[in-house]
Order: structure tokens, then sequence, then C-alpha cells
């Protein structure tokens, strides 16, 4: 009977692909604050991408501050659900604290 050989097949790194989610990049400066966080910022978020980024800083824009978080409901393409993934990486700081009041 003939033997059998195995051999290793040793492939190169440039041949394996590194992929990096969006939360991975949000989690890095969050929470981010509505109030401050540029179309950039807000992209990093999951599931918020260019469009929905400027939906939201169009919306600051024509109401003004947020006031909570769950404002983002009031926001075209922002349902129960995406609120309830972004959520925990967004917040509202109170304008006393941006301003550097205590």
């Amino acid at each position: 009977m003939p033997s059998a050989t195995l051999s290793a097949l040793v492939l190169p790194p440039s041949f394996f692909v590194t992929v990096e989610k969006k939360t991975s990049k949000a989690r890095s400066t969050m929470p981010l604050d509505l109030n401050r966080a540029s179309a950039k910022d807000l992209e990093n978020l999951p599931t918020i991408g260019p469009s929905l980024a400027g939906k939201i800083i169009e919306y600051r824009q024509k109401v003004g501050r947020f006031s909570r978080v769950e404002e983002l409901l009031k926001v075209p393409g922002i349902g129960a659900k995406k609120l309830s993934q972004i959520k925990p990486l967004v917040r509202v700081l109170p304008v006393e604290i941006v301003q550097g009041k205590s």
C-alpha cells in the first residue's frame, strides 16, 4: 500500500482580509454627545450611514439641541429598533457641562 503524505498549506498574511466592524470604531469614543457630534462621528455608530447622519445633523440645525436621546425618534429613518441599537452609544450632555460650567 502506498503511504499517504500530508503537507501543510501555508498562506501568506496578505491572503487574509481583516474586517473592522463599525461598532469597534464607535466604542473608542463613546458615548457620543448628540449635540456635538459631526456627521462622520455619527456614521461610526452601528446602522447609521451618511444619509441618516445627515438627517440627524439637519434635525439638530432645524430644531436646536437635543434634550434627550429619545428625541432621535423624531428624525426620519430612526425607529424604536434603531434607537435601541445606538442608545447605549450616545448621550445628551446638559448645556452647563458643554459650556464648562459646574
